[in-house]
């Protein structure tokens, strides 16, 4: 299966960014959370751009996860880090909303006056993980379980639409009733 790139723009020019190019950037710590800055992304462009003109260093992102995979790959995508487009407010996101260790999985981008507001749907993070991660004293076994688990999550979520991964604070909470 081919894996889905992020296309964005660049003074007109358009760049495309893959799973393996964000991970080259980050490294291998966090492929959770290069597939999570993907499907953010996917779910997030056609509601920033419907027509899928989106110039990658407008984008502003706005979130409460943490995570490093995320960040470094809103960093290459976007360069919203260095150029002081990405910040992080542990206030944000939506009471309900789906949350690890490192944050609600909530994120806000905003591109030329539009907002597109997105959050996690239920049933794609596992408890295992969380329960893990969350532990301070770990044993070898416990710390090679997680970095498996990192990357069974990557590979689960790159399998799926990111239209399916994530929904905006709208959808989900139409979903909850």
């Amino acid at each position: 299966m081919v894996m889905p790139a992020i296309q964005l723009f660049e003074n007109g020019r358009p760049l495309s960014y893959s799973f393996a190019d964000l991970e080259k950037f980050h490294g291998f710590n966090a492929p959770g959370g290069i597939a999570q800055a993907i499907k953010v992304m996917e779910k997030a462009l056609p509601i920033l751009a419907p027509d899928g003109y989106v110039e990658r260093r407008e984008i502003k992102i706005d979130t409460s996860f943490t995570g490093p995979g995320v960040r470094d790959s809103f960093e290459m995508m976007c360069r919203a880090v260095s150029e002081d487009r990405y910040h992080i407010d542990p206030a944000l996101g939506e009471p309900w909303a789906e949350e690890g260790h490192r944050g609600i999985f909530f994120f806000r981008l905003t591109y030329r006056g539009r907002v597109a507001e997105v959050v996690i749907r239920p049933g794609h993070l596992r408890d295992e993980f969380f329960d893990l991660v969350g532990k301070s004293d770990k044993s070898n076994d416990e710390v090679m379980r997680i970095a498996e688990l990192k990357t069974e999550m990557a590979n689960r979520l790159m399998q799926v639409d990111g239209r399916y991964v994530y929904a905006t604070v709208e959808e989900d909470a139409a979903e909850r009733g």
